[in-house]
């Protein structure tokens, strides 16, 4: 009985363990050792018996963080089939967040996935081989019939197949190295002369590691816009180690404008009505949401924002008051010009009647404006965060 309760157990405790991991499925062919019709030529110590013959090689997987400098998260080696598939199981806890997937192999180059991988259950994969645009930066070699590969020739695993690369393997193939060893770039278990004509073509092809910006600055074109902020310490949503901020629209919105007063632009929007917003860093988007779902009025400010569909994203809002303020303070970086002296307008309100504003000339401060629907109508840029 006592047998009987520990295998009951045992078996328990196995399934528990099972139950977390989440288990991620790659599929990727390697340049170097590829052959055709989806098959590479398998690891040459098979010969011995010591691996399967159905062994490419190993690699290793990495899980990268979305936000800059996308810092490694989770680390798997494994095994590569000669069909091109690599198992990975990794702890329960990242189902449900979204990581770059990362190929790293031992004379290759190192390879990004193309775009985060949203890992919404302890099953997901993704395939390398189906396109270069799998991979971030359309980094992948074509090797006909559908079928792309990771370039081969990084052999001194420094981020780029170039002229660096070539003294190692000139060492080895004049000692007739054999075996398995990271010059033997076409994998048949002999560095040699048959070795060099894949690193000729990737290294004047300048081959690199292509992967996201490892640093942003006020400017920066990334993420649909400019960025305009870069969070600080004292910011709520800063997080150590990593940039996150606010990115402006490349220009103003400018559909279906109202003319008054001020020139032609946009109404807050419901005047009398008080929303309850915010006026700090980080408020902009919850502003935004109150006054789209609170005021039944169209083409105002912050609906044209929330409705904007530019460049891939669908997350633009109207900067609250403080937000504003910084666009305002890095407008010869992200394109703001004076003009006719207009204001933009925030989404922070002072009260029911009055909402903040700022113009770009002169060095302005934040000014209170009327949400009279006849008097003013302002400019609005739309901001996303990051």
């Amino acid at each position: 009985m006592r047998n009987l309760l520990l295998i009951i157990f045992t078996c328990f405790i196995s399934s528990l363990a099972i139950s977390q991991n989440a288990n991620i499925q790659i599929k990727a062919f390697l340049e170097g050792l590829y052959i055709s019709n989806g098959e590479m030529i398998p690891a040459p110590y098979t010969a011995n018996g010591s691996t399967p013959s159905t062994i490419a090689d190993t690699i290793v997987i990495e899980l990268h963080g979305v936000a800059i400098p996308c810092l490694t998260k989770h680390t798997f080696k494994t095994t590569l089939s000669i069909y091109g598939i690599a198992n990975c199981s990794f702890p329960n806890s990242i189902i449900g967040n979204s990581y770059y997937i990362v190929i790293k192999h031992r004379n290759s180059n190192e390879t990004w996935s193309a775009n985060p991988v949203l890992i919404s259950s302890n099953n997901t994969s993704y395939d390398f081989s189906l396109s270069a645009s799998k991979a971030f930066g359309n980094n992948l070699q074509n090797m006909g019939n559908g079928v792309f590969a990771i370039f081969v020739g990084d052999i001194n695993q420094d981020g780029a197949i170039d002229f660096n690369d070539y003294p190692s393997l000139d060492i080895s193939s004049n000692n007739g190295d054999l075996g398995y060893n990271s010059n033997d770039l076409n994998g048949d278990a002999s560095t040699d002369f048959n070795d060099y004509p894949v690193l000729d073509i990737n290294s004047n092809n300048g081959i690199f590691t292509n992967r996201p910006p490892t640093i942003l600055n006020i400017g920066d074109t990334y993420g649909g816009g400019k960025i305009a902020y870069l969070l600080q310490a004292n910011d709520a949503d800063y997080i150590s180690g990593e940039f996150h901020g606010i990115i402006a629209a490349p220009t103003d919105c400018n559909t279906n404008t109202t003319c008054q007063y001020w020139g032609c632009g946009y109404l807050w929007g419901c005047n009398g009505t008080y929303f309850g917003t915010s006026t700090s860093i980080g408020a902009g988007a919850s502003n935004t949401a109150l006054i789209v779902n609170g005021c039944s009025q169209s083409n105002i400010a912050a609906k044209v924002c929330n409705d904007l569909i530019l460049n891939g994203y669908d997350d633009w809002y109207l900067p609250s008051k403080d937000e504003l303020s910084k666009l305002i303070l890095n407008q010869n970086l992200i394109g703001l010009s004076c003009g006719w002296g207009q204001p933009y307008w925030s989404s922070s309100e002072y009260t029911n009647i009055q909402a903040w504003s700022q113009a770009v000339c002169n060095a302005s401060t934040p000014q209170l404006s009327f949400k009279d629907p006849n008097i003013n109508a302002y400019l609005v840029r739309a901001v996303r965060s990051f």
